[in-house]
């Protein structure tokens, strides 16, 4: 059996592992996963370990494997952490009101998803695992939503790293109120495709969103940085947005904006 958990995820982000016939365990907060070659075949398999379970090296007899077939003798993988597939709600630590003219910074913390892919290849990802199983929930009117992940940890204006797992990203969100009236937050959705992933002190962070309220039914902009926030300057991104065929957004309401990336606040 080889192990392969580092103290610094970001060790393992930034390196590339050759499968052998030898099962390799990996471990990402509470994710395991294993991978072996069997023949021409990858076999991969994962799970979560529940709050204090103890951790086991070799999988489970009864685990299922996912398999894939190779053309070259050599496998190799790397790991990379992404934002989940769907849009994750949470709501603020304490509902609050930004007067006109006002705007507020607050912090999400979200438990990253492992993709896993051949090294050096521009394919897609073969798998990507949550690192934590998050409840499904809806967000929108029984008219109109959509499906999406729910966030138990809340939103805070302050951010203390001791309540952050390695295993966690750091989504910094600026609101600034232009509307006439007061923007009341008290829940947020938030779509992860065209924020990218950096890396500092072997802690993962988003880019910075900004979001400019100006009333139901007038034109909002949502702009993603596209470079690491000001609480980490310089820091070398470790993914690449899914979607970074723009970084400026804009709509006449914020419910149009479920068609597009970025977070929404509903009010």
């Amino acid at each position: 059996m080889n192990k392969k958990t580092s103290n610094s995820l970001t060790k393992i982000f930034l390196d590339t592992f050759t499968i052998t016939e030898e099962t390799t365990h990996w471990a990402f907060g509470p994710l395991n996963i294993w991978g072996k070659k069997v023949g021409d075949e990858l076999w991969i398999a994962s799970n979560t370990a529940q709050e204090g379970e103890a951790k086991t090296l070799m999988p489970p007899e009864d685990i299922a494997w996912s398999r894939w077939i190779f053309k070259q003798k050599e496998i190799t993988i790397q790991f990379a952490p992404v934002l989940p597939d769907r849009p994750i709600v949470v709501k603020p630590e304490f509902p609050f009101n930004i007067a006109q003219g006002g705007k507020a910074k607050i912090y999400v913390h979200v438990p990253a998803w492992i993709s896993i892919q051949q090294a050096k290849k521009s394919s897609k990802p073969m798998l990507e695992i949550p690192t934590q199983t998050l409840s499904k929930t809806w967000f929108g009117t029984t008219v109109e939503g959509e499906k999406c992940f729910w966030l138990s940890s809340p939103a805070k204006n302050k951010l203390d790293k001791k309540q952050i797992m390695p295993f966690e990203l750091i989504c910094p969100l600026v609101i600034i109120n232009s509307f006439e009236g007061e923007l009341n937050v008290a829940k947020l959705a938030l779509r992860g495709s065209r924020l990218s992933i950096f890396s500092y002190e072997d802690q993962l962070w988003t880019d910075e969103l900004r979001i400019m309220y100006r009333g139901t039914g007038e034109v909002s902009r949502i702009t993603v940085s596209g470079k690491a926030p000001s609480e980490i300057a310089g820091a070398p991104m470790i993914t690449a947005a899914r979607d970074a065929s723009s970084k400026g957004l804009a709509a006449k309401t914020f419910g149009s904006l479920k068609e597009l990336s970025g977070f929404l606040v509903h009010s």
